[in-house]
Formats: C-alpha cells, structure tokens, sequence
C-alpha cells in the first residue's frame, strides 16, 4: 500500500505574466480525449471523468490529486483539524477567478453550499452527505464542518469540489456556466466550436491564464480538446494535428510505434470493469453463486484479448497503490470445475438465467464474460444504458446485477464499496449489514493508521463474500507526439498544466 503523505505548501509566489508574443500562441497543446463533446461545463453539474478532465483544466478546489494520487494543496496553502467535525483551511492570497473577482473565503462558502444544494442537482451528492456547510472566519480562513467524523474528507474535496465565483450564482450567471466557465485554474475558457447535428468537428478551445498563481504553470499557451471518433483521431494525430490521444485502444498501438515522431505511454489506471451484485434477492442471494460466477471469469483472458495485455488481474476493487489496498489478497484463477460445483451445490446444477444491467461502456467486457459464464451453464439477459440514465434504469426493475467501467476519483480503496456495495451508495444491490458496519466506521475514523487497517478488513470481507464481480485494472495507453511532454495521472485525469511543447515552430502549429 502506498503510504499517503500530505504537502503543505507556505510558500507565495510572485505573479510573473505578459502578453503572449505571436509566436508564444502558436503552443496549442490539442487532446483528443472523448468523441462526445460534454453536455455541460457546469463543475457542479457533473459527475464523469471525461468531463471532470476538461474541468480541472479550468478549476481548482482547495486540494488536489497529484498525478500519482497524493494529496496536494491547490486553493487552500495548509489545513488542520480543529476538533472532530471541523478542518479549518487557510487560503492561498492574491489568487483571482477568470473574471477578475477575488477567490476568498467567501468563494468557498458560497461554492460548497451550491453542491450541497439538492436544487442544483450535482449527481454525486451522496458523496459529500458527511458535509454540513462552512463558516467563514475571515477572508482567507475558512471551516467546514461534517455531520459525524470524516476520515476521507480530504479524498472528498480532491476528487469533487472546486470553487466558482460567487458573483455568478444568481440563477441567470449559474445558467451561463454550462457554456461559459469561470475558474481560478491554469487554463481559462475561450471558446466552444460545436455543431449540435455532430456533422462537424467539436473543439473545446482554452487559452493560458496569466494570472495564474502559480507561475510554473502552464506549460504551453493554448489547450484543446477535439471530439473525435477513434479512426479519425488516430489519423489526424499521425497526420501531425493532434498531440496526445487519451485512451488509444490496444490494437491501435503498433500504427504508433512504427512512426518514428509518435511515441506510446503507458500508466496503470485506477479504473476497472466491475459489476455491483444483488444479494438480496434471486440466485446471487446465494454467496455460492457469486463466487461461481468470480470462478468463471477469466480475467487473464480479458487483459490478452480485450485489453491487448494492457492490464492486471485484481482480487477485489481496490487496487495496488491505492490508500487501503489489501495486497495479502490473491486474485481467483479461472476455475470451471470447481465453478461447476458450486452451482450443482446451491440447487443450479441445471444451469440459470441471470438479468443484468450494463453501461455502454462496458458492452464489450460484459459480452466476453457472459461467455465465459455459458461454459458453466449461466446465461444472461442485457439491457444497455448510459450515464444519463442508468440511475433510473437501474431502480426500474429488479436486476441480479450491474455492470459498468468505473474510474475511482478518490484514490481510496472506500470509493467503489461505498457507491456499489454500501446499502446507500447510488449503485448498490447490497444489503449486508456487516459491511455497512464496518463501511461506516471507516469512513468516519479520521486517525488514517487505523483508517488503513480497517480498509484492509473491508477489502477481505468483500472478497470472502464476493460481493463485486471483479475484472481487472487498467493500464491506460496514450498516444503522444514526441514533441510534447506528458505526465498520465493515476486517476486517468491528467492535468495538462504540466504539458509543454518541446519545439516552436514557427508560422503554424506545425
């Protein structure tokens, strides 16, 4: 397990900025990171990381993930914990929103209450349940306050929370953030170029803040993200007009190396293929089926021909270098036999029809598993949604399960328990009430020694119970012009402040 450590940062720095020379603007750093553009640039409004991606180019919380998943200060300079239901934060000074408006205490009071606001309709509200609201004690020191003891609300404000400006939540301003975004951020929004018939290319365009408080950043004068199907972005960015492809997929690889101005990059990704399973009802009441079903996944199989090898077999959903992780747990080998056994054992030796929910995402994964499954006499009835619907899908009906590609935000192993297993979590078709027990201690014993350890006793329990159906890690696999430094985040969310454009060229982008 990768220890967790904090860095308080005291130091201010002095804003150096001029106008970019013509030359300067020609640094346009362009990603390909999805092929649908955002249905909105609203950060309160949102809850994906293709989306979360574009935002943090733009907004700041008080704290962040560095791009190996440590916790770093962003917005606030240093925190401490005043008693067991406050943590008072002291903010950076001199650090200004887009629009030119102060970022204080204020900007923090206000910005959390609108997530905390069921009005505004932030998707993962669940998440942040534990806060209570913020007191301003004076104009760059401000407190927030949780109902009970929160282990993980630094891990909460990291993943979800960033700071609008109060200025523009009004109900007319707060409209206009879908369009128009304003942040603190190293990039400011400049422009949308965007066809609703989808006929022509959609292209995000930002431009380099330089008022930024950190003058390290930046690293390049322009930033932009181009919607592109697959095809079409590897062409254009062999064609020397894209810079970094996010997520290249496996059998694409090889076009890469063979150009000898490309390069691939890889990083191993907290984001898994993972399935919540219904243990209240059905076959999978029954933990023998649930663990026939682990059985009969064979997850070296999915990495090889799925994943063209990029990926490693987990033993739950936690994964290595997460805070929390149980690295004593093996993950299960395909074993048909026994598999077999198990189902004859629980009075389904005859075999048995499973309903399952499945995000498009995982459309793929989960036509491979389900074949994996037909050797053991299970069959499966799909039905697909997406993100904009599978909350409602997902409470339509009774289903045995649901399967989705799932990133982890948090950089804690507590993150996919307490969404798909938690008897609260949005995702969840689990009624256990000795995880829930021990979730929730958890989660509120903020001494992380023992946090770790109690991490570690949930992580076992959900794998004696085989309470998730388990995959594998991805390792992500970027495409990326040699011409252009990249740092991959373990969150599968770079922040492309630390991209830089190694060579000028002069007159063009290229």
């Amino acid at each position: 397990m990768r220890s967790l450590f904090f860095v308080i940062a005291c130091v201010s720095f002095p804003l150096i900025w001029s106008p970019a020379s013509a030359e300067d603007l020609q640094r346009t750093l362009s990603v390909c990171e999805d092929s649908t553009p955002p249905p909105t640039l609203d950060p309160h409004k949102e809850f994906s990381d293709k989306i979360h991606t574009i935002i943090q180019q733009m907004y700041e919380g008080l704290v962040e993930f560095s791009p190996d998943g440590t916790i770093e200060p962003a917005l606030a300079k240093s925190y401490r914990l005043i008693d067991p239901l406050t943590m008072e934060f002291s903010l950076r000074p001199g650090v200004t929103f887009h629009n030119g408006e102060p970022f204080d205490s204020r900007s923090v009071h206000d910005s959390i209450a609108r997530y905390l606001d069921p009005a505004t309709g932030f998707p993962a509200r669940p998440l942040l349940d534990p806060i209570t609201g913020s007191e301003i004690i004076d104009d760059l020191h401000i407190r927030i306050r949780t109902r009970t003891p929160d282990g993980l609300l630094l891990f909460r404000l990291a993943a979800f929370v960033v700071m609008v400006p109060s200025s523009v939540l009004s109900p007319d301003g707060a409209a206009r953030l879908d369009r128009h975004p304003i942040g603190t951020g190293p990039f400011r929004f400049d422009s949308w170029t965007e066809d609703p018939t989808g006929a022509a290319e959609s292209i995000i365009h930002l431009v380099k803040n330089g008022d930024y408080w950190d003058p390290r950043f930046p690293q390049t004068d322009r930033l932009e993200f181009r919607f592109l199907n697959m095809e079409r972005a590897l062409e254009t960015f062999l064609n020397n007009s894209l810079d970094v492809i996010a997520e290249l997929r496996g059998t694409l690889t090889l076009r890469v190396t063979k150009n000898p101005n490309k390069r691939i990059v890889k990083k191993a990704s907290y984001i898994t293929y993972l399935g919540t399973l219904n243990n209240q009802s059905g076959p999978l009441a029954d933990k023998r089926v649930r663990r026939a079903l682990n059985l009969a996944v064979d997850r070296d199989r999915l990495i090889r021909y799925f994943a063209n090898g990029n990926g490693r077999p987990l033993a739950t959903a936690s994964m290595p270098d997460e805070f929390g992780h149980n690295e004593d747990l093996i993950p299960r080998v395909l074993d048909l036999d026994e598999a077999r056994r198990l189902l004859l054992e629980s009075g389904h030796g005859a075999g048995l029809s499973l309903k399952f929910l499945v995000k498009n995402t995982a459309r793929e994964v989960m036509h491979i598993i389900s074949r994996h499954w037909e050797a053991i006499g299970v069959k499966v009835d799909m039905k697909e949604t997406n993100v904009a619907d599978e909350i409602k899908d997902l409470r339509s009906r009774t289903w045995d399960g649901y399967v989705a590609a799932t990133a982890e935000p948090m950089c804690h192993m507590a993150f996919l328990p307490g969404i798909g297993i938690y008897s609260k979590g949005p995702f969840s078709l689990t009624s256990h009430p000795a995880f829930d027990e021990l979730y929730e201690e958890l989660v509120t014993t903020t001494d992380l020694v023992r946090q770790a350890s109690l991490c570690r006793d949930l992580d076992k329990l959900i794998y004696d119970e085989d309470l998730f159906m388990v995959t594998f890690q991805q390792i992500r696999t970027y495409a990326v012009d040699k011409r252009v430094s990249f740092e991959p985040s373990v969150t599968g969310m770079p922040r492309y402040k630390f991209g830089a454009i190694k060579e000028i060229v002069h007159g063009a982008h290229r």
